[in-house]
């Protein structure tokens, strides 16, 4: 059984209801044979499988759609109501959504993440490898951004900030191209750590009076680049892939900048293994 595939249906479908019927006719198997092989490989009964991606969904859509209420974020999850979104969320993260949403809490730390990471890993395992690198000549690109220097737990909040002030300004991600600029590993950070969030400054627009936004540009020079789509472990694999076997492989060296990441296509607004990101690596 191919785990990525059935993983990637749940998403695309998410929204929709899902019984196990569904599942293992897309699995071509009888329900029973994909009941005990869905539990052999994850753990999981196919409900409890879904219920987690719908609530993961959820958690990014409380966090970073600020416009959204409980119930719009429910009826996008697949699920009829508010309230039944609520029973679900609780069970899977302990809070209420609308909890989760004011206290800020780091996706990453919830009851339900590590299951779903160990879901990934089977997903992603040497899935970069053997993937197209290019080594391309970049112009400079201009752009506006703010400096998140705090927890990676707090970045909901920066992110959220950033959103605000880009809407108002009219830099959607439809004209203005979206970048992060790691300056540290989250995974290996706690309060000591830096990412910028920016955006394309395709026009001139005034700058808050707060000190971590910012203007400047993206040097130009010689980028090592490839494309992934997916998630965070995703786009970690790729770095990894880039950083250690590619660009040695070329003969080339990182030069003093950050890694950035521009974010193409974004999850939740699309499945996540529809999410594109493009990984680039100034070189010396």
């Amino acid at each position: 059984m191919n785990i990525k595939n059935l993983i990637a249906f749940i998403e695309e479908n998410v929204e929709s209801p899902i019984n196990i019927e569904s599942l293992s006719t897309h699995a071509q198997c009888s329900e029973s044979y994909f009941h005990r092989e869905i539990n052999k490989l994850t753990g999981l009964t196919p409900g409890k499988l879904v219920e987690i991606l719908r609530i993961h969904r959820a958690c990014y859509l409380l966090h970073y759609r600020k416009a959204l209420r409980c119930t719009d974020i429910a009826i996008l999850c697949g699920y009829n109501t508010a309230d039944g979104l609520r029973r679900a969320f609780k069970r899977q993260t302990g809070f209420t959504p609308n909890t989760f949403r004011a206290q800020q809490v780091k996706i990453e730390q919830l009851p339900h993440a590590a299951t779903l990471q160990s879901l990934l890993k089977l997903t992603t395992e040497n899935a970069t490898q053997g993937t197209n690198v290019q080594i391309i000549q970049q112009p400079a690109i201009p752009v506006y951004g703010i400096k998140h220097e705090n927890s990676p737990a707090q970045i909901p909040s920066t992110v959220g900030q950033f959103i605000e002030w880009r809407k108002s300004h009219r830099l959607s991600p439809r004209v203005s191209r979206t970048f992060n600029a790691f300056w540290s590993d989250p995974n290996n950070a706690d309060t000591h750590f830096r990412v910028d969030i920016m955006c394309e400054a395709t026009r001139a627009v005034s700058l808050p009076q707060d000190e971590r936004f910012f203007s400047g540009e993206i040097p130009p020079g010689r980028y090592a680049i490839i494309e992934v789509e997916g998630g965070d472990p995703m786009i970690q694999s790729a770095t990894s892939e880039l950083l250690y076997r590619n660009i040695p492989q070329h003969n080339e060296e990182m030069a003093e900048f950050p890694v950035l990441v521009e974010r193409i296509r974004f999850y939740p607004d699309v499945p996540l293994n529809q999410a594109l990101n493009r990984v680039m690596v100034l070189l010396k």
